[in-house]
């Protein structure tokens, strides 16, 4: 066909999709059906006419619509109705395993620790602590067992127990990472300190006002903690059963449908929290009303979370969970002369992750053990004195306070480990050619300068643990680590390094900070999770198998907590020191820009035909 034929049949049609494209009035789907046929007109045109100024004009009229149709293509009012009626409930009956294992967990673990009270009247003042249970004793004695409820404003109250109840799911979910057996550790956890609550109120007569009491926002509550473990449970198995998905790939579409189930029973803590600080106190109503009301709680919770899904399923609902895009694995080199924002350089903190996973973990662990054996071999005192093992939820400025006390070896043992760790973090710079291989004097080197600004990160961060300091932080790690990096990377003196680092830091100093943000804050949440109740209790079931358990368990807590401590301390610090070399490197582009440079020299000695390289 002539070009003036092709134009002459279909010119009508083009006028209309321009008056339709400017017709804000236009119906998404009637777009849908013009866009596919202007791309028809646009793939014969690019055939027939490829350099005829009708297929420019086709291209332009196409891409005006493909804006037209995603910018009118809006969010389904009903999107957020459909979570909780169609997607939510799909997950829980596909997901109903994990929920019978979670709650078997969790029912035998109360059978357990109610036994273990029943065995060892003191058990209660190790799980429970030993100031609750005076606590607690006095209120008895005084005519009002649970006055504990009373002791606070309620909506002070509530928002305390909100913000608890939230972490403690969240560490249910979250310790799912570890094959599930951390969110079963969790569910263990708790339901050993329901079961010896339950046991403690019993041995005293009381167990109907406690039941009665506990679980008017318990029926909640605690239903809510066994789903957030059924979610750990969830994302974990992708882990242990990954199909015929890549171990990783299988990973992170059992950790979204996981988040997904924690997502879901994030309002329901909420309500919970809220009834535990205004009802729960009311301990003057009627038992029936109290009995009643319990009853309806567990009744939402089966009715939701396991009846409506196996309803919907047996009505012939079938599953409606887009199956996640996964994006390809990143193989190719990172290059490091580009510009980066906070998102590229954290994606390629994760690659480098995970290129060298077992390389980072082995030498992780090397030197955390070597930092245990060093802390015990050189010191004259008892091992509970060394290290205090905290075994609550959320320790871990405890336990930074303590590793970071200049008055112990730690800080000095910590600056020799991290000397390595910026040495094996140049290594892996190495291996993925990114830097010139460098000879055993300058490993030595990088070893012994990596050691003075770890001193001074430590004192930074002590200071902020004891003062306050917490805006120094951010901006003091990129300038240390900035002036650290910029002496290996570029191997001029040490004047010139000081002088160029805070320089390029300070070209991008939101992304700096921004990523020292990032950072600690996954290095908290890491602390957080080892800082748990799950360590001790497992600790404490274990002593319980060999004679004088607890002599054994005094010894064994602080030295696996301080290895575990050190060992994500120094995880975390590898994603510093990559932060660190990949900003310089950005900051350095900006200042020198040397690719912008090599592009340019390049413009006109290549070969092109019509634009495109000659092959």
């Amino acid at each position: 066909m002539k070009e003036t034929n092709f134009i002459k049949q279909n010119r009508e049609k083009w006028e209309r999709l321009e008056k339709a494209i400017d017709n804000p009035r236009e119906k998404a789907e009637e777009l849908s059906d013009l866009f596919i046929q202007i791309t028809d007109d646009l793939s014969y045109s690019r055939t027939f006419y490829p350099n005829r100024s009708i297929r420019a004009y086709l291209n332009w009229l196409a891409q005006r619509l493909f804006f037209k149709i995603y910018r009118a293509k809006k969010l389904k009012k009903n999107s957020f109705f459909n979570f909780w009626t169609d997607e939510l409930p799909q997950i829980m009956y596909e997901s109903r395993r994990e929920v019978l294992l979670a709650f078997s967990v969790f029912i035998l673990s109360m059978l357990v620790g109610a036994f273990s009270q029943h065995m060892d009247p003191s058990f209660a003042n190790i799980v429970l602590g030993e100031g609750y249970v005076e606590e607690t004793i006095r209120n008895i004695e005084s005519g009002d067992p649970l006055a504990i409820y009373k002791s606070s404003g309620p909506f002070g109250m509530s928002i305390g127990i909100i913000a608890n109840n939230l972490f403690v799911a969240l560490l249910c979910f979250l310790l799912g990472v570890f094959a599930s057996i951390g969110s079963i550790g969790m569910l263990v956890s708790n339901g050993v300190m329901v079961g010896v609550f339950q046991y403690f109120f019993y041995e005293r007569g009381l167990l109907g006002e406690s039941f009665l009491t506990i679980w008017t926002h318990g029926a909640l509550e605690i239903s809510s903690i066994v789903l957030s473990g059924a979610a750990g449970i969830v994302a974990g198995k992708g882990l242990l059963f990954p199909g015929t998905y890549h171990r990783l790939k299988a990973f992170q579409m059992s950790a979204q449908r996981g988040l997904k189930i924690y997502l879901g029973i994030v309002p329901i803590l909420i309500i919970a929290g809220f009834i535990e600080g205004f009802i729960t106190r009311m301990t003057d109503t009627p038992d029936f009303f109290r009995l009643l009301f319990i009853l309806g709680s567990f009744a939402v919770m089966i009715g939701y979370f396991v009846v409506y899904p196996i309803i919907r399923h047996r009505r012939g609902a079938t599953s409606t969970i887009p199956a996640p895009y996964l994006q390809p694995d990143n193989d190719e080199p990172i290059q490091l002369n580009r510009i980066k924002k906070s998102g590229k350089i954290f994606s390629d903190i994760l690659t480098l992750y995970r290129r060298h996973t077992r390389e980072i973990i082995k030498f992780s662990a090397s030197l955390a053990i070597f930092f245990v054996v060093a802390i015990f071999a050189t010191t004259n005192k008892e091992i509970t004195e060394i290290f205090a093992f905290a075994n609550y939820f959320g320790s871990a400025i405890s336990t930074l306070g303590q590793l970071l006390n200049f008055e112990e070896i730690f800080p000095y043992l910590n600056a020799i480990a991290f000397g390595l760790v910026a040495w094996k973090s140049h290594q892996i710079f190495e291996k993925e050619q990114y830097l010139t291989p460098s000879n055993p004097i300058s490993g030595l080197l990088i070893v012994l300068l990596a050691m003075i600004p770890a001193l001074g990160l430590q004192y930074l961060l002590a200071a902020t643990i004891s003062g306050g300091t917490l805006f120094i932080i951010p901006l003091g790690i990129p300038i240390i680590l900035s002036i650290l990096v910029g002496f290996f990377n570029s191997r001029t003196n040490i004047l010139s390094a000081i002088t160029t680092g805070p320089s390029y830091v300070f070209k991008q100093i939101g992304v700096e900070i921004a990523m020292s943000l990032i950072l600690m804050t996954l290095g908290f949440m890491m602390l957080s999770l080892a800082s748990s109740t799950v360590l001790y209790y497992l600790i404490y079931f274990l002593g319980m198998n060999f004679q004088d358990g607890n002599e054994w368990l005094g010894m064994i807590t602080p030295i696996l907590f301080t290895f575990i401590s050190e060992f994500l301390i120094l995880w975390i610090f590898f994603g510093f020191i990559f932060s660190a070399n990949l900003s310089w490197f950005s900051a350095k582009e900006i200042v020198e820009a040397n690719s912008l440079n090599q592009a340019v020299e390049k413009i006109g000695s290549e070969q092109r035909i019509k634009g495109m390289l000659r092959e």
